[in-house]
């Protein structure tokens, strides 16, 4: 079995931004980076800017709280069909859990029969609240399955085809963080704004913030955190070669703490082999309803 592989990615020592991953990025289409010129409402969020598949408003969200679909979630397209998200990433904490419980679960995949441990691949920050990062495409797969959802994919809960992350009608990660169909935003409103979220700029020096620390950070679905910057998220949209599923490249998504504010915006996205971790990259889950 093949072990782990941890990267280096822009340089971990120095400021480079975390867009230059082995120059792999270039691969996968990049929206326009024009910005839309509609206003933003004193919370971030734009007018038409959540709607549920059907096109009612948030308001038909009313009857689904919490409890009903697990602690921690925020729905974002309620009812059969529909999913809910992780209201932030995971934490180190939490992931120390799953660690703690669960060193050999069993996700239930081929795709990760070489993953024989969900240790870190590199450093991880000291403090519990900060994003898990530093854990492979299978670690956040398993992960997610450990704790009764599952990585974002396809709106419906099936995996997504790796190109196809920008869209918001299909993909649950662009659905959440856009709130309505238009994925060419950031997922606070259409203008950019480096004191919204952790993105280059924000702070001196950056660095990963605690998950759901910056109130001004909240996505299109209300209640959503960090969507844009902090960490990337892993999500389920990898390639599929059927020969070595390990070094099939796997979508991650949000920007992170280190990217221009450009590369936070919903219809952005980049990836890795699926068995590399990195730095930058963390999980956040979704679940069906």
């Amino acid at each position: 079995m093949t072990s782990k592989r941890a990267i280096l990615i822009g340089l971990l020592l120095s400021a480079v931004a975390c867009n230059a991953i082995l120059g792999i990025e270039e691969r996968l289409p990049r929206p326009d980076d024009a910005e839309g010129d509609g206003s933003t409402n004193s919370d971030g969020s734009t007018d038409d800017a959540i709607s549920s598949a059907d096109g009612a408003s948030d308001a038909s969200l009313d009857g689904l709280i919490e409890e009903d679909v697990g602690v921690g979630l925020a729905v974002v397209i309620p009812g059969p069909g529909g999913f809910a998200i992780d209201r932030r990433e995971v934490t180190v904490g939490e992931y120390g859990e799953f660690r703690a419980a669960a060193p050999s679960f069993d996700a239930g995949t081929e795709l990760c029969t070489w993953n024989t441990t969900y240790e870190p691949t590199c450093t991880i920050s000291p403090n519990p609240n900060a994003p898990m990062t530093c854990v492979d495409w299978c670690d956040a797969y398993a992960y997610c399955l450990w704790r009764g959802k599952r990585l974002c994919g396809r709106i419906g809960g099936d995996k997504q085809h790796i190109n196809d992350f920008p869209d918001a009608a299909g993909d649950e990660w662009t659905r959440a963080c856009a709130g309505g169909l238009d994925s060419n935003r950031f997922s606070y409103g259409v203008t950019p704004d480096v004191t919204k979220c952790n993105v280059q700029g924000t702070f001196d020096g950056g660095g990963l913030v605690p998950t759901g620390s910056m109130p001004t950070c909240v996505g299109a679905t209300p209640g959503v955190f960090d969507l844009s910057g902090n960490a990337w998220e892993w999500e389920n949209a990898c390639q599929d070669s059927g020969t070595a599923p390990n070094n099939d490249g796997c979508t991650f998504r949000g920007g992170c703490y280190a990217n221009p504010i450009a590369d936070s915006k919903c219809s952005v996205g980049t990836f890795l082999p699926r068995d590399v971790g990195s730095a930058f990259v963390g999980i956040r889950c979704c679940k069906s309803l």
